[in-house]
């Protein structure tokens, strides 16, 4: 469905994944569980200052890659920006780590 006139167009989109249980008994991997103890969260949002089609990392030190080329957001990104186009901006991905290590 196409965007009406005037229709304000969407700056930023946040996904929330919980922690899991892997390894759920003998169920291997095909057994776990979602928790809703910890969630880690990335927001991408439109960066008009920035480079057409670059991706920039936000907030570095909250426990992901700094570089988009090694962060598995930061390389969706890329490959989403690759397939469809930034629409002139750049794009900032805010990775919130919620999960801590080795939980």
């Amino acid at each position: 469905m196409a965007a009406s006139k005037g229709a304000a167009r969407r700056r930023s989109v946040t996904a929330r994944a919980p922690s899991s249980t892997a390894n759920l008994g003998p169920g291997y991997d095909a057994f776990g569980l979602a928790l809703g103890a910890f969630f880690d969260e990335v927001t991408v949002e439109l960066d008009p200052g920035g480079a057409a089609g670059e991706v920039a990392m936000a907030e570095p030190g909250s426990g992901a890659p700094a570089a988009a080329e090694n962060n598995t957001a930061g390389l969706t990104a890329i490959r989403m920006v690759e397939a469809f186009g930034s629409g002139g901006a750049g794009l900032r991905v805010r990775v919130k780590k919620g999960v801590p290590a080795g939980r």
